[in-house]
Parts: structure tokens; sequence; C-alpha cells
């Protein structure tokens, strides 16, 4: 090998590793839909490797599938992963799409014409609001180094003129700093105005969208995803009474059907169809997308065990950093399958098992902690008794303190 082909090697290395992380982590965080990461982590792939169309964004795709299956939380955990940073908001453009059901609603995306209403306005699909998230940690970075020449400013006086020559140089050293990646996210398509659906085409088509003041916005270096409820009703009607699910059948039971390979391939053919014949969607608008969508899997008991044992965690954690932290020691089997069977509906997927752990268990440990049962240091298990959730402490050392 020769000298100079290290650099290309080891940052080759780097994209590998890149790729591969995101999709491991992706799968660790996405219970069940490891095909729908696949797909996805290919046009990234691509998109790192540099041999993508650089006229055109990363990749566009349309998630469609049962409800509460992951289909939103793939497209934020994505932009976690490929994007970064931290906290409760993923560093993505949602639009939802049930807003712009009208046409002059779709100025929100792109502003007004001049002499139109909304011309000026804020805009969610300018360059800055894509890019929000860089353009914030960038600021971070500026803001420090800027410290010094701003004290000097308050110290030996500036008039406006010079404050605002020293921004607009902040904002074009800023734009300097492209291409940053971005996640665009179109949440329930289907509800927009098909205005949305032309801007849409002018985006997959040059990977530029003109904006209402002129300005333009590259999406070149966006992944953009689409969200969809088209078909839930094919779905609901594969997972019928008809199709034996009763309600006095066990829910393992109805588990077992739903997850059954042979659903997951009826429910793909039935609701790909139904998309590209949806009659709102353009024929050169759903052409863009023959291939690109992407049908998630409906859920089977060991993805919903999975889900709720990392929401264990998730309750563990938040105790452990609250103002009175305990330790919960385990669940009993019978507390799993109990919540479980309250929490889950093959048709509506993962949605309402957070609300049975909050109704069955958060509740109760919020009640025993108010009623001074539970205190600070305890250690707890947690059980069944008589159909009810029961919390059993363990006891106490003579020498420990309530609070």
């Amino acid at each position: 090998m020769r000298k100079e082909d290290f650099p290309i090697q080891i940052d080759l290395e780097k994209k590998i590793f890149e790729i591969d992380k995101i999709e491991r982590e992706m799968n660790q965080e996405i219970i069940g839909q490891s095909r729908a990461i696949r797909k996805i982590m290919r046009s990234a792939a691509i998109y790192l490797a540099k041999v993508k169309n650089p006229l055109k964004p990363i990749d566009a795709f349309i998630f469609s599938g049962p409800t509460g299956v992951g289909k939103t939380y793939t497209a934020e955990t994505f932009a976690w992963k490929f994007i970064g940073g931290e906290g409760s908001d993923a560093p993505l453009t949602k639009i939802n799409c049930s807003e712009l059901s009208e046409k002059h609603l779709v100025t929100r995306l792109t502003g007004g014409a001049p002499t139109f209403v909304g011309y000026g306005d804020p805009t969610q699909l300018d360059q800055f609001s894509i890019d929000s998230y860089h353009f914030r940690e960038k600021a971070k970075e500026e803001i420090s180094k800027l410290k010094i020449p701003i004290e000097k400013f308050i110290e030996l006086g500036s008039d406006d003129k010079d404050i605002k020559a020293n921004r607009n140089k902040l904002f074009e050293l800023y734009l300097k700093y492209k291409p940053y990646r971005s996640v665009v996210l179109f949440d329930e398509i289907e509800e927009a105005h098909p205005a949305v659906y032309k801007l849409l085409l002018q985006i997959l088509d040059d990977g530029l969208l003109r904006m209402g003041d002129g300005s333009i916005t590259s999406f070149r270096d966006s992944e953009i995803f689409l969200t969809t409820n088209i078909g839930s009703d094919k779905i609901k009607n594969i997972m019928n009474p008809g199709m034996g699910f009763h309600a006095d059948i066990p829910y393992k039971k109805k588990l077992e059907a739903a997850g059954n390979g042979e659903i997951d391939k009826l429910i793909y053919r039935e609701v790909r169809d139904e998309i590209i014949k949806h009659k709102d969607f353009p024929p050169k608008f759903i052409g863009r997308f023959r291939d690109k969508i992407v049908v998630f899997r409906t859920l089977k008991h060991d993805h919903y065990l999975e889900i709720l044992n990392r929401q264990f965690l998730k309750i563990q954690d938040r105790i452990a950093h609250s103002e009175n932290p305990f330790l919960i020691s385990g669940y009993s089997n019978e507390v799993k399958e109990f919540l479980l069977q309250k929490g889950i509906n093959p048709e509506y997927g993962a949605r309402p098992l957070n609300a049975a752990i909050e109704k069955y268990l958060t509740f109760n440990l919020s009640k025993a902690l108010l009623a001074g049962e539970i205190v600070k240091g305890d250690e707890v298990f947690v059980d069944i008794e008589n159909d009810k959730i029961v919390l059993l402490r363990k006891n106490r050392p003579k020498n420990h303190k309530k609070g």
C-alpha cells in the first residue's frame, strides 16, 4: 500500500464504523424493525461514501404500516444518531401535514411572495430552519470567540451599522460550514394540500426549494421521511374478528397471529397498493416512491416484552435521579404478563402499553412515595396479588432513616 493511501483508508474506516454504529444503536432503540432500519442505512452509506447524486437529497422514504410500531420514532432516532444532539427534541424539522390541509397554509413552509400575506414571516423549510441544530451548535463556539470583540464593542462604543455588519459576517461564516446533514419529516403526508406534493417534487428532483422571498434552500444533504396512515383500514380488516381476533381470545394468541410472517407479507402488499393507488397522490409524485415505501412490521410478544423491560429501566433511571431515590430490585413474570395483557392490542401497537404502565405501575409507585410507604434508600420488588400490582418492600436495616 502506498503511503498516500492511508488518509483515504482511515477516512473510509471511520465512515464504515459510523454506519455500523448508527445501525446497531437504532436496532437497540427501535424494536422489531431491522429491515426498515437496514433500508434507511443503505442510503446513509451511499451518502457518506460520497457517491450519491450530488444534485438530489440523500434519499426519501414513505413510512407506513400498523399504528404504534415506531414510524415517527424511527425518523427521530435516525436524526439523533445521524446528526447528533441530546435532550427530548430530536434534531429534525417536523412538518405536521394535518396543519397544511388548505392551500393558503402552505406558505408556512416557504413564506409568502412580496406583497402577499405571509411575506417575511418565519418559515419551516428555509435554510436556517432545517439546519437550526447545526447553527445553534456553531453559535456556541462563535459566541465564546466573540466574547472579547463584543466586550470591546461595549467599551469603545459602536454604531448599529458596525453591529449589523458583524452579524452578517457571522451568518456568512456559518454558511461556509455547509454541507450540514439534516432530517425533514412530513408527518401524515396524506393530510396535506396537493400544493405540498408539488413542493416535494421540486425538492426530490432538484434538491432545492425556492422560498417566497426568492432565497433557495438546499436539501442535498437532507434525508426526507414521509409518514402515512394510508392502509390502516386494510390492516384492521386483516386483523379483524373475522380473522380470529375475538375479545375472548388470549392476547398471546392474537400476537402470534399478528406476528406471523404471512400476515406481514399480506399487510405489505395491501398497504403498498393502497398508497400507490391513493387518489390524492399525483402519479408523478408517487412514482418517486415506488421502491421507497417502507411498511413497518407488526410486533410479536417478544418485541413487546423487550419494550416493557426498557420502560422498566427508564422508570428506574427517573427514580434514581429523583429527590427520594430507591431501588426496584425486580418484577415478577406475572407483573410483566399483567401489563402486557392490559397494554397490548395488535391494531394499535405499543402505544397503549405506556398508558397501562402509568395506570397500573407508575401511579402505585407514586402513591406509595407520597404516603411514606416507600422512602429514600428502600428496595422494592413488584409482584401481583389478587390480580393487582403490589409493592413488596425489603426490610429496612435498624439504622435506616426516613427521607
